[in-house]
């Protein structure tokens, strides 16, 4: 995918109801870490309350349809994943949105090799993106899903 482009779930996989998103990064200093984040929000694009920010000290939505899976080093370098099952999720969640955020000054430019992935339930994957273009920032949005025409897209 390219940034600003957007996608069908459905028409990638007939497992596209729940899917994984991989955050993925290196950094040759070892001063790598991001925290993950994902906010619920509805029609009106605001979280309905506080319950609809999800991070690490409130990793899992009440009805379990979303779940930060926590970090896990890779091979090419860490990785943050999150499940999100897509039909659980109250009618009234119309986007969800991936975030991270670095700290203590840290700044997405010094990650190498930042890049999401998307795979559905069965572990296929079915898009991934670099993020070449990252900077100064200390929050980041990775990309955002949303309902549209009775199907979900990202």
């Amino acid at each position: 995918m390219v940034k600003g482009a957007n996608v069908g779930l459905a028409g990638l996989s007939e497992d596209a109801g729940s899917v994984t998103v991989g955050l993925n990064w290196r950094s040759e200093t070892g001063e790598g870490d991001a925290d993950v984040s994902v906010l619920l929000l509805g029609p009106d694009g605001k979280v309905r309350d506080d319950a609809d920010f999800l991070f690490y000290n409130n990793p899992a939505a009440a009805d379990g349809s979303v779940q930060l899976l926590g970090k896990t080093p890779a091979e090419d370098g860490n990785e943050d994943r999150i499940s999100l099952d897509l039909t659980a999720l109250p009618p009234e969640v119309e986007y969800v949105v991936v975030a991270a955020s670095r700290y203590g000054g840290a700044r997405f430019g010094d990650l190498d090799d930042l890049r999401l992935t998307l795979s559905d339930r069965t572990g296929e994957g079915l898009a991934r993106f670099r993020i070449d273009d990252a900077g100064v920032e200390s929050a980041f949005v990775f990309g955002e899903f949303y309902r549209r025409g009775g199907e979900w897209k990202f």
